[in-house]
């Protein structure tokens, strides 16, 4: 029963946790996308735009 209590214990430290990953990957996507947006001509661009999001 010590891997139940070990469960437990990761999954109240996980709920404790401000999870930032998401919104980091999201940051980082969303500048790769504005900044090829500005520097490549307009297909190019909408490519990349819809790789970033997909």
């Amino acid at each position: 029963m010590s891997s139940g209590v070990m469960l437990e214990e990761l999954r109240f430290e996980l709920a404790r946790r401000r999870l930032m990953a998401m919104p980091v990957a999201g940051a980082i996507a969303w500048s790769v996308a504005g900044v090829l947006g500005y520097l490549l001509p307009e297909p190019a661009a909408a490519f990349a735009l819809f790789f970033c999001t997909a």
